[in-house]
């Protein structure tokens, strides 16, 4: 078949697993409408966080709050709305020692903005990797097995898969993002040496 092209879609390619009828993109009455309406959204974000894929990465720089932290780090910056998984902080990654602590991510130093890579909520299917769509359709199909189908054989089958699948998925997007040599700096922990901004360089790849 083709490349699904909407949620819909993806919503089917899990009930092909199990062996259920498909849906339609404006039905709700049926058990399976009610499951994808409930789930579907929130797997997609569950499987996003899993691994840092390349196809949802995005590259902001964040401008600093108003109001720093109460106490221990210096800057807070707001996250973006869409975010769903850090990947780096720095212009090449170099900024280590950081807090995240509810939507926003706390640092030492007096920089007013944050270069930022992030996962981000991508919820466009066309523009989805072909292995994302897979994991999450058999994420679907692992969780709805004993609910649309009571079969607790089919379940454990899928699960079973599901754990290759990732693993496979995850190896074959983390090879597209070649290792790289990078000139870094590290922070010191202002815990222990008392400085807010002091550094020590090197070379290190990622």
């Amino acid at each position: 078949m083709s490349k699904p092209n909407s949620v819909t879609d993806v919503y089917n390619l899990s009930l092909d697993l199990l062996n259920q009828n498909p849906i339609t993109s404006n039905e709700t009455s049926s058990r399976a409408a009610a499951f994808f309406n409930r789930w579907g959204d929130h797997i997609r974000r569950v499987v996003l966080r899993m691994h840092a894929w390349n196809f949802a990465t995005k590259r902001v720089t964040l401008a600093a709050d108003s109001a720093p932290p109460a106490y221990e780090y210096d800057k807070a910056f707001s996250l973006p709305n869409d975010f769903v998984r850090l990947a780096s902080v720095g212009e090449t990654g170099e900024i280590r020692n950081y807090q995240l602590e509810g939507n926003k991510i706390l640092v030492y130093g007096n920089e007013t903005a944050l270069p930022l890579k992030y996962i981000f909520d991508m919820k466009n299917v066309l523009e989805m990797d072909a292995l994302f769509i897979e994991v999450w359709a058999l994420e679907l199909a692992v969780r709805a097995a004993k609910p649309l189908t009571a079969d607790a054989t089919r379940a454990e089958e899928l699960k079973r898969d599901l754990q290759m699948l990732r693993g496979q998925a995850f190896a074959i997007d983390g090879q597209e993002r070649p290792p790289v040599m990078r000139e870094v700096s590290k922070y010191k922990d202002r815990r222990l040496s008392g400085s807010t901004s002091g550094y020590s360089s090197g070379r290190f790849r990622t």
